[in-house]
């Protein structure tokens, strides 16, 4: 499957000769529900399972103190200013040649959409020794249903713990562990789920979850799953954007760079020959074809 990046000529040239691709913080998306959007079902979740619990259950942990950790967990792990992780995401989509997509993302047309093996992101991972750093490929879930069932399902698995950890009556460390254990999950899940408003776009998506402690320090690699050779670094820097300046993650490919096809705006110049001469001369060899669209 190829999953499409639009993006300005200007971007193009600087992804095809840096072979680079930039995963932006979540936080600066022009969606303000970025990353939020879930946590609306959480609560809700964590209520009606609490009533499913035995008496005894009951008894020994309140609603409130299990809202009340979730809460202080979210804030402290996931999001505000002192929070210990940052998101960052790469977006792409399955719809090639959109209307849509050429206007919002490519420069009013003027730019390129850039296709890249989805096959190949899900490949990526990360080395086993960086638990700190997360990494996830996939497509975005609009269905506000599935989107329930997903937290439904963390919350059940969540208590399930708590009640193990009740039983052999284990300190209170170990039942902030129990609900931080399973939220961590939940809430790298959330970075997936987006408000139906948006469904018309398909979008995919490569997610990286940072350690915000001293970020700059890291020396982080992407390796293959089924070889484990390195496919590209990771660099946490920053861009502007808007005035202002924005951490993101710069992932730079060392060898195979996973474009499969470029396509050229409705309202480019470019020629195709032009384009793959360019292409040729930083080493891709791709299909290359223009927008079917008819403006001038």
């Amino acid at each position: 499957m190829i999953v499409y990046h639009y993006c300005s000529a200007e971007i193009f040239q600087k992804i095809i000769e840096t072979r680079t691709l930039r995963l932006a913080d979540i936080t600066k998306s022009n969606d303000t529900a970025e990353i939020l959007w879930i946590t609306q079902f959480i609560d809700d979740a964590i209520e009606q399972e609490y009533q499913r619990q035995e008496k005894a259950f009951r008894d020994k942990c309140s609603l409130d103190s299990v809202i009340m950790r979730k809460a202080k967990y979210y804030q402290a792990s996931y999001w505000g200013e002192f929070s210990r992780y940052a998101h960052f995401v790469s977006c792409f989509t399955g719809k090639g040649d959109s209307i849509g997509q050429w206007c919002r993302y490519a420069d009013d047309e003027k730019g390129f959409a850039i296709g890249f093996s989805s096959e190949c992101f899900e490949q990526f991972t990360l080395p086993e020794n960086q638990s700190d750093i997360f990494y996830r490929y996939g497509c975005v879930e609009y269905n506000e249903k599935e989107q329930r069932n997903l937290v439904n399902d963390s919350v059940k698995s969540m208590f399930k713990q708590l009640n193990e950890v009740l039983i052999q009556e284990k300190h209170e460390g170990y039942i902030n562990g129990a609900i931080g254990r399973q939220l961590s999950e939940l809430f790298r899940t959330a970075a997936f789920c987006k408000n139906s408003f948006f469904s018309e776009e398909e979008e995919y998506r490569a997610y990286i979850r940072w350690d915000t402690k001293d970020p700059c320090s890291k020396n982080i690699k992407i390796v293959c799953k089924t070889n484990q050779k390195i496919v590209a670094s990771l660099k946490y820097t920053h861009y502007t954007k808007k005035g202002t300046l924005c951490p993101c993650i710069d992932a730079t490919f060392e060898a195979h760079f996973p474009i499969v096809k470029v396509m050229i705006g409705p309202k480019n110049v470019c020629s195709e020959g032009e384009i793959q001469n360019y292409l040729r001369e930083y080493g891709i060899k791709c299909d290359v074809s223009r927008s079917k669209g008819t403006y001038i």
